[in-house]
């Protein structure tokens, strides 16, 4: 699979009257150029991937069959975009080609659903004719042999599903509550190390136990996991460990578990925290502790040498070119202070490559910025993580991963200026273009709104804030949903069926579908469910059975229970289902995710009222009781003359009362209601107990009552 060598994200910044036809919707465009595409490969079915570039919060990729998908008809190009985040979204895009003009071809714009489970990828089969692109009369290719796709992505309203306040999903802070819980682990380090006297000799010192979940290591840290494959006959399994300081190895843990280490004790232990990642293959983090590591170091003619062989041993990539740039630099000195006896020949192509590097940029060559033989460490790190493959090996290898995979070495050159806004400079061209060529209609340079657009593009500098390097993410989430419903790692299985009904009314059974899952994730994310497997102790996979719930169902629940998201669309289409499901088995935040949907997508009618407001009664959702009580209160005269009140108990008259008060003040142009317990919207009584860290799922009268207990007063400081 061949890539894409860059993306440019573009920010759209509209001048003058927007065009109708925009009806305020705001887009998110990016632009994404194939360097030399007659060359690129053009088999049927052979792809070139695009980096990963970012919209509403998630990953996206673009996928370019320069030869055609397998579906596609003969001849064409093939282009599809894809969810590169875990979990699914729902987006309106649209993917079009550009003519070097800058304008585009009219496709109609689709609604999709991506679900990175199926790996469901959207777009064109057919988009245009592979010898449209090399015609040279079509214009799709640019002086340089450059085709330019443009996907345009609408950007969510941050108003829209769901819209009232939803705690977001518990996952990451579930796990890391139960970091070091003695109660839920079933193994245990037993961590000390040697201190030095002061006549150098070691006295051992006690050791500190760190309790764990072995799943969670086997899943995130295999290495840490086989430490005690050999240990069967205790309860709570014990592994030892010598070379470590427990201070460092709690560190190392809690990245394990998701977490981040203080940047503090980053640079204050940075090699003692590479050193161990590095034993124990938690890649990331020894990436980021390097980073540091060469931000915080100054290479000097005593230490190059010992860096160099560190950094050589270790294999940390980012070191040894910060050493080679500080002898290419300063090579008449060092040649005459340094003893390079030590050093290992393999060391003398990285000093070559950093001599290439510093005479092109001297020259103001810019091209060295694109070719893999003396590209930068860092870049040729990210260029591999986009395409999911190792990070952690040496400058050579890299490179040779990367030639693999089929991304060519060169980019297009980029403009570069450099601005200082002290002095109030500003850098352009004083005759870009002619203004009556703007208005010219055969130009093509105004669209059919009379809309001139510009694109500026900036190149996005790595900001000096540590770590200064690219450094892959803490991969704990991915690594988490990789294993949802794996079966070899699982230890515990759902069979998950429920009946269908036939046309006379009777039930019929139907076969089960079953869920592998594991039970200390269980445990921690939903206790509820872990609690079926309790009293089945005599199988190797424990089963529980239910039957209430669909097994589309049960699938969204406990995708959300390893962190995921369920899909817009099919929140919106079985919101009750999810509610009832989520609510049996204490899945709060879900629930009330899914109650926001139901309460957006359902209009509350003469007809529907009661049935909602006793729905909402039963299943505690403080959300649709008063959005109920809204309507009811706005149409009280109607609702007194159609509505039957007799089933409804008494206790919901509270809320109906808040209701009246809540529109009163509204109507009186009164605000201070907003800041008031007694008539403050749900939503925001839900925001402010989760902020405290309190209880979300219960009535309007006991969030109040918590609120009040919590110590917040009843009205905000204005």
């Amino acid at each position: 699979m061949s890539a894409v060598h860059r993306h440019i994200e573009l920010n759209t910044i509209d001048v003058g009257n927007f065009p109708s036809s925009r009806n305020g919707n705001k887009w998110k465009d990016f632009h994404i150029y194939l360097h030399g595409f007659a060359n690129l490969p053009s088999g049927r079915g052979e792809d070139t991937l695009s980096p990963a570039f970012e919209c509403n919060g998630l990953r996206w990729r673009l996928i370019v069959y320069p030869g055609g998908h397998d579906t596609a008809q003969e001849g064409y190009v093939s282009v599809f975009l894809t969810l590169g985040s875990p979990g699914t979204a729902t987006i309106t895009f649209d993917i079009n080609i550009l003519q070097k003009f800058g304008t585009r071809f009219d496709r109609p714009i689709d609604i999709n659903t991506f679900d990175i489970i199926s790996g469901r990828s959207y777009g064109a089969s057919n988009l245009v004719k592979r010898s449209d692109i090399l015609d040279p009369s079509k214009n799709l290719l640019d002086d340089n042999g450059t085709v330019a796709f443009i996907v345009s992505i609408k950007e969510e309203e941050a108003e829209a599903m769901p819209t009232a306040f939803v705690p977001n999903n518990p996952f990451l802070d579930m796990i890391q509550d139960k970091f070091l819980d003695e109660e839920t682990a079933d193994v245990c380090f037993e961590v000390s190390s040697s201190e030095i006297e002061e006549d150098r000799s070691k006295r051992s010192r006690s050791s500190t136990s760190f309790h764990a979940h072995s799943q969670i290591l086997n899943i995130c840290a295999p290495m840490l996991a086989s430490l005690f494959e050999s240990n069967e006959d205790r309860s709570v399994k014990v592994a030892s460990i010598t070379d470590v300081s427990p201070d460092i190895f709690r560190h190392i843990l809690f990245y394990v578990y998701g977490g981040r280490v203080p940047k503090e004790d980053l640079k204050a232990h940075a090699k003692s925290i590479i050193d161990a990642p590095d034993k124990y293959s938690i890649v990331n983090l020894k990436l980021e502790a390097e980073a540091v590591y060469v931000k915080e170091t100054d290479i000097t003619m005593d230490n190059a040498i010992d860096n160099l062989l560190y950094a050589d041993a270790k294999n940390l990539a980012l070191l040894k070119e910060a050493v080679m740039d500080f002898l290419a630099e300063n090579t008449e000195e060092a040649s005459e202070k340094i003893s390079f006896s030590d050093v290992p020949g393999h060391v003398m192509k990285d000093l070559m490559v950093a001599f290439s590097r510093s005479k092109k940029t001297k020259q103001g060559n810019q091209d060295g910025n694109n070719n893999f033989t003396i590209m930068r460490v860092s870049e040729l790190r990210k260029k591999l993580d986009e395409k999911g493959l190792n990070v952690d090996c040496s400058r050579e290898t890299m490179i040779e991963a990367l030639k693999s995979s089929g991304i060519p070495g060169f980019d297009r050159p980029i403009d570069i200026n450099t601005f200082d806004i002290i002095s109030g400079r500003s850098y352009g061209a004083s005759n870009l273009v002619k203004r009556s060529d703007i208005l010219d209609p055969s130009k093509n340079l105004l669209d059919d709104n009379g809309t001139l657009a510009f694109i500026v593009s900036i190149k996005e500098e790595e900001t000096e804030a540590m770590p200064t390097a690219f450094v892959p993410n803490n991969p704990f989430l991915n690594m988490i949903q990789d294993k949802f419903l794996d079966e070899e790692t699982a230890d515990v299985c759902f069979e998950v069926s429920s009946s269908e009904i036939e046309e006379d009314r009777s039930k019929r059974s139907r076969s089960s579908t079953s869920f592998h899952a594991h039970s200390q994730i269980l445990n921690i994310c939903a206790p509820m469910l872990a609690s079926l497997f309790e009293s089945n102790e005599d199988r190797s996979v424990k089963v529980a059975s239910i039957t209430d719930v669909s097994p589309d169902i049960f699938r969204h629940i406990l995708f959300y229970v390893y962190g995921g998201r369920v899909p817009k669309e099919d929140l919106k289409a079985h919101a009750k289902s999810i509610i009832n499901a989520a609510d049996k088995y204490s899945i709060v935040n879900l629930k009330l995710e899914a109650e926001a949907v139901y309460v957006k997508e359902t209009d509350i009618t003469m007809d529907n009222a009661i049935d909602n407001l006793l729905y909402a009664d039963a299943k505690n959702l403080a959300l649709l009781k008063e959005a109920v009580m809204d309507f009811l209160a706005e149409n009280t005269e109607e609702a007194s003359e159609k509505i039957s009140f007799s089933d409804v108990p008494g206790h919901v008259m509270k809320d109906l009362m808040v209701a009246f008060s809540r529109s009163k003040k509204t109507k009186q142009g009164n605000q201070d209601g907003n800041n008031n317990f007694t008539i403050m919207r749900v939503s925001e009584l839900r925001k402010k107990l989760d902020e405290k860290g309190l209880n979300v799922d219960c009535s309007r009268e006991t969030m109040i009552e918590a609120l009040k207990s919590s110590g917040i007063p009843g009205y905000l400081c204005m």
